[in-house]
């Protein structure tokens, strides 16, 4: 008790449609920028991690994930 056990999008999304939900949308929400400057050291990381950006997949922005769905 007491730990949030993170979940990706793609295993929200399939907890929700096995236990029924449909028309789901997901998007990520609590933003983070890009380039989070905050002390030298997560300056130094957003920076090096800014190129590598351009190849993710999945949900890269926000902090957590909203679901919308209807039962």
């Amino acid at each position: 008790y007491g730990h949030i056990s993170p979940l990706t999008s793609w295993e929200f999304e399939l907890i929700l449609k096995r236990t029924g939900f449909k028309n789901i949308k997901l998007t990520g929400i609590g933003t983070l920028p890009p380039i989070y400057i905050t002390s030298i050291k997560t300056a130094l990381a957003s920076f090096l991690m800014l190129p590598l950006r351009l190849i993710m997949k999945g949900q890269i922005d926000g902090w957590c994930i909203m679901a919308v769905g209807r039962k």
